[in-house]
């Protein structure tokens, strides 16, 4: 069993149930606040192959950088290892309706990865999401793979998206939309002897046709959450900050596409750690929808910089500093301002984080 405590401090004990998870901070404390956040027994099966299995609230994620889903959920899962090769299948319950009637959604999973030797691995996902009340289909199929060459790692996946919803109302008035989508990643790491440098590329397709949906769908996602981004990414630790994610929330997943180009780089020197991106973002086009929706000023989303510098400050504690200055692009003008006129504000965050694992 994990438990989460989200009591902001000095929050008063007495509010509104929708709230109460916040509460407890205040003088007197006492508030119902600890959530469950995950509860499952892991069963292992007395058999010549390494089987086992995990029922109940447990975490569920892809391996192709948590584009379409890394979230807790109740399911059972099953995993099985056959020498060089892993196997995970699945079933979680999305959400119920009412029990006695098909009004839920159920989310199906396959996973297998194969470790050729110590340097070189690669695998896929299956994921068919059915949404029984919405009548509605999702898949996902996803290849990614790894390689360790010397001083360098390569690594990237490839994942294609199919949805079909039955009762959705298209633009011509037609019944029934569908689509595809596509995203990918080709990521390159380099070890230093004092440093380690690497870059990024990231690709989502667009939707240029206003009967179908043609853009990239996901289901609880923290996309790329471990390059250090806190603005056009996110921060999987600060939870708190709701101006993230930008480059995927307002192009990638509104039907514009994406095109990323990330370069960053870490150190340690004595007791501390530096983390450093700089990323570029840009919209693959300015309209959707085969322009049925109103252009944008330009396809440029910004760049952001952020850094990370962390220190251990106890045997089981670390703190660490995380911050962000973005320079908002044409992408985010004020329409029909012209270019340059119309320039949204840069965004700036900082946090200061201690983490102590148990």
């Amino acid at each position: 069993w994990y438990g989460e405590v989200n009591n902001i401090y000095g929050k008063s004990t007495y509010l509104k149930p929708d709230d109460a998870r916040y509460s407890g901070g205040g003088f007197g404390a006492d508030g119902v606040n600890v959530q469950t956040k995950n509860a499952y027994a892991d069963l292992k099966i007395p058999m010549n192959v390494d089987l086992s299995f995990r029922v109940g609230i447990q975490g569920l994620g892809d391996d192709i950088q948590s584009t379409f889903i890394n979230q807790d959920v109740a399911g059972v899962t099953a995993k099985a290892n056959f020498d060089m090769v892993g196997v995970t299948a699945g079933w979680a319950k999305g959400y119920e309706g009412t029990l006695d009637e098909q009004d839920d959604m159920d989310l199906y999973v396959v996973k297998a990865s194969v470790k050729v030797s110590d340097t070189l691995s690669f695998g896929g996902d299956i994921f068919l999401g059915n949404d029984s009340a919405e009548q509605s289909d999702l898949i996902v199929v996803g290849l990614f793979g790894k390689g360790t060459f010397g001083p360098a790692t390569v690594d990237g996946f490839l994942a294609i998206q199919s949805n079909d919803d039955e009762d959705d109302i298209a633009a011509d008035g037609s019944t029934g939309v569908s689509g595809t989508a596509m995203v990918a990643s080709v990521n390159g790491d380099f070890n230093l002897d004092v440093a380690k440098v690497g870059a990024r590329i990231i690709y989502y397709s667009a939707d240029d046709d206003e009967n179908d949906y043609n853009q990239w769908q996901n289901i609880g996602a923290f996309e790329f959450y471990k390059e250090g981004l806190n603005i056009f990414g996110t921060d999987i630790y600060n939870t708190g900050f709701t101006n993230d994610r930008k480059a995927f929330k307002d192009a990638a997943l509104d039907g514009y596409g994406l095109l990323a180009l990330l370069v960053k780089g870490s150190a340690t020197v004595d007791v501390f750690t530096f983390k450093g991106t700089l990323g570029y973002f840009m919209a693959l086009d300015d309209t959707k929808d085969n322009e049925a929706v109103a252009s944008k000023e330009g396809t440029d989303l910004g760049l952001e910089l952020a850094f990370n510098v962390s220190m251990k400050v106890a045997e089981a504690a670390t703190l660490s500093l995380r911050a962000s200055y973005a320079m908002l692009g044409s992408f985010y003008e004020e329409a029909g301002t012209g270019p340059g006129t119309g320039d949204a504000d840069d965004m700036y965050m900082a946090a200061l984080m201690l983490n102590i694992p148990y």
